[in-house]
């Protein structure tokens, strides 16, 4: 049993960490206002085209006609690449700073400070400081959203353009007309009450991010005691097993022994007694494989051609008690990788490829490029992966052999994968039985760390 892949441990790294779980959280609070805003998009585009009826000026509906398009268009492209997982936390910042302004210039449009869509403004700066790093938000509240309301006020204040208001909010801040001190008034207070959800943004996201940090401090700490235990047991169960292997080794040569001087159904339970000896020797030799870490790879030039050609040589045998016929590929194909560990590979696939095939089966292997990598693939006719089993085939402890360890596919994973690979295991689609198919890279990529 392998320990699992250690987290993180140095400052550096545990910061690192808490900054991408932070960006999570963020962006997990936009998805939900992307899908909740797709909701509520129909119901915004009516009340915003239905209270721009109140003024027919051409400025007017040019500013608003442009606002909402590029509303509409972040917000589509917002959920296509949410949906699709494309939206980058630096997009996310993007499309919400320009959404900001969009909306700063609907409430310019729909009368400023005296038209009903001001006091949305607020809302917008909650929502920037809960989702957007302590900077970016707080930049575009103090340098966006506060200057922008005083240009409104000296905008309505100095009565270059008449009808800014339209006649439906006259009177809400001063009467038209009029400059006076309802436009600043009004800028001030809305300057205080954007501050003030600016704050209340950073409140909500500081104890959002407590929350997650003391979640992540639970999780390393169970996870030290995992590892901790893991690794004790791994330890000790390798050397019960590694125990076990001579006292194995000397109850078959004992029975070899016992076998020549005896007769009849003696010795046919002896010959038994010898097999099940065999096979206990295999499950402790694929336990103490699995059980130890993987080695270094062994990087060596190998034509994979014959080195799958010398993995069916060794299984001829077998393969021919049981009426199967192994078909080997033509070519070359040569690439670096270590050949014992891939060579194991093979034989694992090989070995269940002939285990699962019928009488009169045949078993295929066959080898192409797959872009830079190498793709290998067994092929048998057997009756193919059963419903349900698909995702549990490499769990160890998993079989659907009557006598199979559980072990085998787990550890042949593990090797693919220290080698910058993988091992795939599913249903062919041209005929029954089942398809093992290994990818190799041109070179291996030695992973940090290899999960179990």
């Amino acid at each position: 049993m392998q320990a699992p892949a250690s987290h993180p441990r140095t400052l550096e790294e545990r910061a690192k960490a808490l900054d991408d779980l932070e960006q999570l959280a963020s962006s997990r609070v936009v998805g939900e206002i992307i899908r909740h805003r797709k909701r509520l998009a129909p119901v915004g585009l009516t009340i915003i085209l239905g209270l721009s009826w109140v003024g027919p000026a051409v400025w007017r509906w040019t500013l608003l006609v442009f606002a909402v398009l590029s509303i509409a268009s972040l917000g589509y492209f917002e959920r296509r690449a949410w949906k699709d997982g494309r939206l980058s936390h630096g997009q996310m910042l993007a499309t919400a700073w320009i959404s900001g302004i969009a909306q700063l210039v609907v409430v310019f449009v729909l009368g400023g400070l005296a038209g009903p869509i001001a006091v949305a403004l607020p809302l917008i700066s909650v929502v920037m400081n809960l989702i957007a790093p302590t900077r970016f938000g707080m930049i575009f509240v103090a340098f966006v959203q506060v200057p922008t309301v005083w240009v409104f006020a000296a905008v309505q204040a100095s009565g270059v353009l008449p009808d800014l208001v339209p006649s439906a909010w006259h009177g809400l801040f001063a009467p038209p007309g009029t400059p006076g001190w309802g436009p600043w008034f009004g800028a001030g207070f809305l300057s205080v009450v954007l501050l003030g959800g600016m704050a209340i943004g950073r409140a909500l996201r500081t104890v959002l991010m407590q929350i997650l940090r003391e979640q992540v401090e639970d999780r390393d700490r169970e996870l030290e005691m995992y590892e901790e235990t893991t690794r004790a047991l791994s330890q000790m169960t390798a050397e019960i097993a590694h125990e076990l292997k001579n006292p194995l080794a000397s109850i078959k040569g004992l029975a070899a022994l016992v076998r020549k001087d005896l007769g009849g159904q003696t010795a046919e339970r002896m010959d038994v007694l010898r097999r099940e000896v065999d096979r206990l020797q295999l499950i402790l030799d694929e336990f103490l494989s699995y059980s130890r870490p993987l080695v270094p790879i062994d990087e060596q030039h190998v034509d994979l051609h014959a080195l799958t050609r010398e993995v069916l040589e060794l299984h001829e045998g077998i393969a021919r008690q049981r009426d199967v016929r192994l078909v080997a590929p033509d070519g070359e194909l040569h690439l670096r990788c270590d050949p014992r560990k891939i060579k194991r590979v093979l034989i694992n696939l090989v070995q269940n490829a002939i285990e699962a095939s019928p009488r009169d089966g045949e078993v295929r292997v066959a080898i192409e490029r797959d872009g830079t990598n190498a793709r290998i693939e067994v092929l048998d006719e057997g009756t193919g992966i059963a419903s349900g089993a698909d995702e549990k085939l490499f769990t160890v402890g998993f079989t659907t052999k009557d006598e199979g360890t559980g072990i085998g596919l787990a550890l042949a994973r593990g090797l693919a994968r220290q080698h910058g690979g993988d091992l795939t295991l599913e249903n062919r689609v041209d005929a029954r039985g089942c398809v093992a198919t290994l990818v190799l890279p041109p070179a291996p990529i030695v992973a940090q760390e290899v999960a179990s």
